[in-house]
């Protein structure tokens, strides 16, 4: 994952605190994160890796490696904009799904 990824020149961050699960982010602080995670899990970090590349970047050369099952997933899936330092992009695009969300009267 880590050497596919960085030929693809694909950015994440992945944190924890204590017990409060692992908190992953894709793309990084100076061109902003595209999606953010709280995952339980430890093996549950590749997982969404793989998705959120295949939905953010699908045409890098690791997103060109995942299986066609992932890619399908990842085109369903939504994904959270970051709590802080998110990129433009991802601020636009949360703000259009949450208008979409809403209820119309």
């Amino acid at each position: 994952m880590c050497h596919k990824g960085e030929r693809s020149e694909i950015n994440l961050s992945i944190g924890w605190l204590w017990d409060s699960g692992t908190t992953v982010r894709l793309s990084d602080e100076v061109g902003g994160f595209q999606a953010e995670e709280t995952v339980a899990a430890i093996i549950d970090i590749i997982p969404w890796l793989e998705e959120a590349i295949a939905h953010f970047y699908p045409d890098a050369a690791y997103a060109a490696s995942l299986s066609s099952e992932i890619k399908e997933r990842a085109e369903q899936r939504l994904f959270l904009p970051p709590l802080v330092g998110a990129s433009a992009l991802s601020a636009r695009t949360a703000e259009r799904r949450m208008r979409c969300s809403e209820p119309t009267n």
